[in-house]
């Protein structure tokens, strides 16, 4: 007896895991140049690279795929479309600044992650889900406001150690970021678990 033909991936899954290699390997290389040369910014620990990594399918890949996704209601797709705009915009603006002046300060970021975090719940609650693909999805507001938290507070304790003023952009393995590279371990694990969860609740709604 044939077994039962295996349903192909659609195409935004196979968009969503392109991005997450993509992402990955991306940032593996953005480590490696900084940690052999690159003059702006400073090095960068593997923790901090990990959870850079992790911050970007939070903020950009989860949110864009969710918002991509046709199958949901146009209520929750909106939370997620704002989220990944809003991202893509600060973006822009923070690779600018950091890149062509010293004028970033952790306090725009850690504004920006409050400002998307009332953005998502306010659009939440106007979002009326209507099937339980809408409700799945949505499982993922708490996940993106536990990660918006998380990078805001890592970014506070980094402005108590050293600051983009002073040319220095990332947590690097030195003595002064070791007890900030040990919480982000934690939070690295913590991550993956949660992401392998969600990503395993919506794998069929995709």
């Amino acid at each position: 007896m044939n077994a039962a033909p295996t349903a192909r991936p659609s195409r935004l899954r196979l968009v969503h895991a392109a991005l997450c290699f993509a992402t990955a390997g991306g940032v593996l290389l953005f480590a490696w140049r900084q940690n052999h040369g690159a003059t702006v910014g400073g090095p960068l620990s593997m923790p901090k690279a990990a959870w850079l990594a992790f911050a970007l399918l939070g903020f950009f890949v989860f949110p864009f795929t969710l918002w991509q996704n046709r199958r949901l209601s146009s209520g929750v797709r909106r939370v997620f479309g704002a989220v990944f705009v809003s991202f893509a915009a600060r973006g822009v603006v923070e690779l600018l600044v950091l890149y062509l002046t010293r004028d970033w300060r952790c306090l725009y970021g850690i504004s920006h992650d409050a400002f998307t975090a009332l953005l998502a719940l306010a659009l939440t609650a106007r979002a009326r889900p209507a099937t339980p693909l809408d409700r799945r999805a949505l499982r993922y507001v708490p996940v993106l406001l536990a990660m918006l938290a998380v990078e805001a507070y890592f970014a506070w304790r980094f402005s108590l150690i050293a600051s983009p003023a002073q040319g220095i952009y990332f947590a690097a393995n030195a003595p002064a970021f070791q007890s900030l590279n040990h919480l982000t371990v934690i939070a690295n694990f913590a991550t993956i678990i949660v992401l392998g969860w969600f990503s395993r609740l919506v794998r069929d709604d995709l």
